[in-house]
């Protein structure tokens, strides 16, 4: 487990929150967080016996990308800004991605389910919940990607405003 590291500012890392006396309320997760753009800066930091994820991660993050800088024109355009308005320093930072897989636990009362997360995506798998305002959870449909970046806007907007 050459990545295995507690340090969450540490690329490539592998990470876990199972047992993790850190954590008061546990996530109860397994996690692999690998930085991915600017691709000159963070392939060499790719797992070298992993091709096929090497070349998935290069794929995945271009059309993400792809759709984040679309959102961002679409996003100026509907505020009654340039297109262009959130291009250049605002949307040139590095692409982080954090992979979690959620293990089963014996007692999900005592788990806090997830962190916010931008982009949710639920691999077909059931178990995806939102939190409701009274407090439950919600079952996402599955093949129902989600998109949280209202506080990122937020900041952004409070900062360069219209």
């Amino acid at each position: 487990m050459v990545h295995y590291s507690t340090d969450s500012k540490k690329l490539p890392r592998f990470h876990t929150s199972i047992g993790n006396d850190q954590e008061k309320l546990l996530y109860w997760r397994d996690g692999l967080k690998l930085g991915c753009y600017p691709f000159e800066l963070f392939r060499h930091q790719w797992p070298q016996k992993a091709a096929r994820l090497r070349a998935a991660l290069e794929a995945f993050t271009t059309a993400v990308r792809a759709v984040a800088l679309r959102l961002l024109r679409l996003t100026a355009a509907g505020l009654g800004l340039d297109e262009d308005h959130f291009e250049g320093e605002l949307s040139a930072g590095p692409v982080i991605m954090n992979v979690n897989h959620y293990v089963p636990y014996p007692d999900p009362s005592l788990t806090m389910g997830l962190a916010p997360h931008t982009v949710l995506a639920d691999n077909g798998v059931r178990g995806l919940q939102a939190a409701a305002p009274a407090g439950n959870g919600v079952a996402c449909p599955l093949a129902c990607p989600t998109l949280g970046i209202g506080p990122k806007l937020k900041v952004v907007l409070d900062f360069t405003g219209p």
